[in-house]
């Protein structure tokens, strides 16, 4: 699931130490670039290294996101990779544990938790202006260019990608109707041998959804707190009770959807909006939560709460990898409430570490937020698509070869990594990038007309 998502001019910017007034800019959209690929990369130009200039310059920008996306996309692909490798080998159903040992097979099965990641930070970028414009009693974004926006950033590639792959590699019998439905991003309604070829794109079907019910479900909050304001005499919610409000209905919506999650109500909701909203939930927390803490970590109150909130995350992911390493997909696919609860809460405690440390220090680790991972997460949607074939590809040739699972897990990466890289490139220059140039470029020409 990795689509892009970017910070937005309605959005009140992410305080961080001593930093420097925002420089005028021209207008993001309200979501702008992630779910889950490329942010600033599509920009005239490249943003600055030095991380704290990018904080003063950005407006708000969250700084690990493009970091976060490259970063999360190769541990996604290595491993599909590994679950490839089970696959040559015909032991997927006994977990990464049984193919790789104790020490690896833990490892392969943590690397699952970037997906929710994905998830986590599309939730917090798409949520955000419109959870400060409701705390803050301001007006929402424009639903309009929202929507533009949003289309411009998925369909052009997913179309594309998906009408390659399915001109090269056949549709395996599916009905017009089922391939239909997945470019129609409703291939999790409509199970199909297509729907699985492109089985990643579920995470993309459970985006568009999001997307979709964010502004819906921002208006129907904002309206009745409006009404009950009305009730009380004029007297409205304070930001406090507006933002504990948000996290309260966030904590009733989460612990129902890992029940229907785990428990699996039909299997039409296996991959609903209501059984995935647990891998948003902690985004659209933290996006209300920072109004109330950012400002108290910028003063330096809480120096080392991003340090605690990173051990915290490192630990629960390492408790969830052993548990479920003897399985091969048990970290996504949930059967029980404390596995899903436990996805949520590693994910959202990941997130805030970072988010943390840059409202406490103004920049976020190099390890995440660099100049490679930046590129790779620029990228990553259209690498995230054609891995599909690219995987298939690298099965196909190191299935011939044998040697084991991890000779074929080696062979599989040095070929199917790079190979995947260098394709989602070529469509990012090709399609992606100008694609949001255009759009990007019609924002800036509406707002200089309503300006003059």
């Amino acid at each position: 699931m990795l689509v892009p998502d970017e910070a937005v001019d309605t959005a009140a910017p992410i305080p961080g130490p001593a930093a420097a007034p925002a420089a005028p800019a021209p207008p993001a959209d309200a979501g702008g670039r992630s779910e889950v690929a490329g942010g600033e990369a599509d920009r005239a130009a490249a943003p600055p290294d030095d991380a704290a200039a990018r904080a003063a310059a950005g407006r708000g920008e969250f700084l690990a996101g493009d970091g976060i996306r490259g970063v999360g996309l190769v541990c996604i692909i290595v491993a599909h990779l590994a679950g490839g490798t089970l696959v040559i080998d015909g032991v997927y159903d006994r977990g990464f544990r049984a193919g790789y040992g104790a020490v690896a097979g833990v490892i392969l099965s943590g690397l699952q938790l970037a997906l929710p990641v994905f998830f986590v930070l599309s939730a917090y970028l798409i949520s955000r202006p419109y959870i400060h414009a409701y705390v803050l009693n301001r007006r929402t974004p424009s639903l309009r260019r929202y929507l533009r926006h949003r289309v411009l950033r998925i369909i052009p590639v997913f179309w594309l990608l998906g009408a390659v792959m399915f001109a090269v590699y056949g549709t395996y019998h599916s009905s017009a109707a089922q391939v239909a439905a997945v470019f129609g991003f409703l291939q999790i309604y409509t199970p199909s041998r297509a729907a699985n070829f492109l089985g990643q794109a579920w995470t993309i079907d459970v985006e568009v959804a999001f997307y979709l019910i964010v502004p819906l479900t921002g208006w129907v909050i904002g309206a009745a707190t409006r009404r009950f304001g009305a009730w009380r005499g004029g007297r409205e919610l304070s930001q406090r009770g507006r933002v504990a409000l948000v996290v309260g209905l966030l904590a009733a919506a989460t612990l129902a959807s890992a029940y229907i999650r785990a428990t699996r109500l039909g299997t039409l909701w296996s991959e609903s909006p209501p059984a995935t909203f647990y891998f948003f939930a902690p985004g659209i927390a933290l996006a209300a939560l920072e109004l109330e803490l950012s400002g108290a970590l910028a003063r330096g109150r809480v120096p080392h709460l991003s340090r605690v909130l990173g051990i915290g995350a490192l630990a629960l992911g390492l408790v969830l990898a052993v548990g479920t390493s003897d399985q091969s997909n048990v970290l996504l696919d949930a059967r029980d409430i404390a596995t899903t609860l436990g996805v949520a809460l590693a994910t959202g405690l990941a997130f805030a570490a970072l988010l943390a440390r840059q409202c406490a220090r103004g920049d976020s680790p190099r390890w995440v937020d660099n100049r490679v991972s930046r590129a790779l997460g620029a990228r990553s949607y259209p690498c995230y698509i054609i891995q599909s074939a690219t995987v298939f590809e690298a099965i196909k040739i190191v299935g011939r070869v044998g040697g084991g699972p991890w000779t074929e897990l080696l062979a599989l990466t040095a070929l199917g990594l790079p190979l995947t890289l260098a394709a989602g490139a070529i469509v990012h220059a090709a399609v992606e990038r100008p694609v949001l140039a255009w759009g990007r470029g019609r924002s800036y020409r509406a707002v200089a007309a309503r300006q003059a």
